[in-house]
């Protein structure tokens, strides 16, 4: 027969740790800046005459230096049309000739069709006064 071993007691003395190994990690971010953890990043919209730009709108009008113009353009859009209910501008891209492309104000207006083309010839009268010819032909209107 085989002889059974009798189990041995924890040993009851001070325990011993071990060095963790998560520590140096905890550290670092520990010392990181208290405000800078409580506030999240804002992510700063552009702005074209009050408007919202996309990146890719924004990007087309500093290349093109088209910004003062647009901004012309949007002030001409709130005086021509007085019904406007909304602006946006939009990059649009033909595809059919190459590197040909522009911004479009993209307006919601309200009236009569003879009222509306009473406002868009004014509009145009005003733009063609007020914009260079190059710059005035990367921006289009559209309702």
């Amino acid at each position: 027969m085989a002889k059974q071993a009798t189990p041995r007691p924890y040993p009851v003395g001070k325990k011993r740790e071990s060095p963790s190994r998560v520590a140096e990690p905890v550290a670092v971010y520990s010392t990181a800046k208290q405000s800078s953890l409580a506030r999240p990043r804002r992510i700063t919209e552009r702005r074209i005459a009050g408007l919202i730009a996309s990146d890719e709108v924004w990007r087309f009008a500093v290349a093109h230096d088209l910004i003062p113009h647009l901004a012309t353009a949007v002030r001409l859009v709130r005086e021509c049309f007085p019904t406007v209910s909304e602006i946006r501008l939009l990059h649009q891209i033909d595809w059919d000739s190459e590197n040909d492309s522009w911004i479009v104000l993209d307006i919601k207006i309200t009236g009569t069709h003879k009222t509306i083309l009473e406002q868009h010839n004014n509009f145009t009268v005003q733009m063609v006064k007020l914009v260079p010819p190059n710059k005035g032909d990367k921006i289009v209107l559209s309702f």
